[in-house]
């Protein structure tokens, strides 16, 4: 991506931490955004050369901030609580707020990327892609409908402000070396393959967290006006299944299979064509790093 000085809020969250030292290592000034409520996490972000700014985006004051050339809003307010009117009110504003703040403060940069989720669709058999029209269900997460509507915030500041805008939808990022390693010594054990948490899908297309960080930076190279949105997910199909028992033949094991339905989602699929024509494929595919985890495991 072309370098600049770059902003990242939510610098301490798995994605943000993971943006800045990427663009660190590819020459970025990086700035960074966040609360900083773990103790020690700010000197930490600081030692990887990042200068930081403690800012609570919903409320706190930003215009003694700098100018950025990029903008990577990162940031969200996650609460899972599925019940409870202040509950989703408390999460609709947090979010909401700060994607507009955010937008309006820095209306002026090159390039601005809201992070969003494939959360914002339904559950489906099929593949997910741009044009699938989005039913955030807050049934599920009061967090999907808050992205939803800060999604639209974001079209508007671009469109009011002339902002170049890109809208990554992200699909289940994870460490496909972690997965692989569950899932061997699951098999290894004789036990269904375990969930990261109750959430991992059984059915979905995930994308390693290397792919979607480079994806990511260089997103804001396709930003537009008005937004560009693209799927960001990984570049195959796989399920609890299959994996277990790509595992369980290397290893010369009878796999032992957990059934879908404990699942909280039982799919979780995307079509990222679109992000892929734009900024090429994925490096990394799941099934091959089970298949490589399983036969050094022999």
């Amino acid at each position: 991506m072309t370098k600049g000085t770059v902003l990242i809020t939510g610098v301490t969250g798995m994605i943000g931490q993971e943006l800045a030292r990427f663009l660190l290592g590819h020459g970025c000034e990086v700035h960074g955004v966040a609360r900083f409520s773990k103790p020690g996490i700010e000197e930490e972000v600081k030692g990887w050369g990042v200068t930081t700014w403690r800012k609570d985006l919903a409320k706190d004051p930003l215009d003694d901030l700098p100018d950025f050339d990029y903008v990577f809003h990162e940031a969200a307010f996650w609460n899972k609580t599925k019940h409870g009117a202040e509950d989703k009110l408390e999460v609709m504003r947090n979010n909401t707020l700060a994607a507009g703040r955010v937008m309006y403060q820095w209306r002026n940069a090159k390039g601005v990327m809201l992070a969003s989720t494939g959360g914002l669709y339904r559950e489906s058999t099929e593949l997910l892609n741009e044009d699938t029209p989005v039913e955030p269900n807050p049934d599920r997460q009061n967090y999907h409908l808050a992205k939803f509507a800060a999604e639209q915030i974001g079209v508007f500041c671009s469109v009011q402000f002339n902002t170049p805008t890109v809208i990554m939808r992200y699909f289940w990022p994870v460490r496909f070396e972690d997965v692989a390693k569950r899932c061997v010594d699951a098999v290894l054990a004789g036990v269904p393959m375990p969930g990261k948490d109750q959430e991992e899908p059984f059915e979905w297309t995930p994308i390693d967290i290397e792919d979607l960080i480079d994806y990511t930076a260089r997103s804001v190279e396709v930003a537009s006006v008005p937004p560009r949105v693209l799927v960001c997910g990984g570049g195959e199909l796989v399920t609890r299944r299959q994996l277990t028992e790509i595992a369980a033949e290397v290893l010369g094991k009878e796999p032992v299979l957990e059934d879908p339905s404990s699942r909280y989602w039982e799919r979780f699929l995307a079509d990222s064509s679109r992000l892929f024509g734009l900024l090429g494929e994925p490096e990394k595919r799941l099934t091959e790093v089970v298949r490589q985890m399983a036969e050094q495991a022999k």
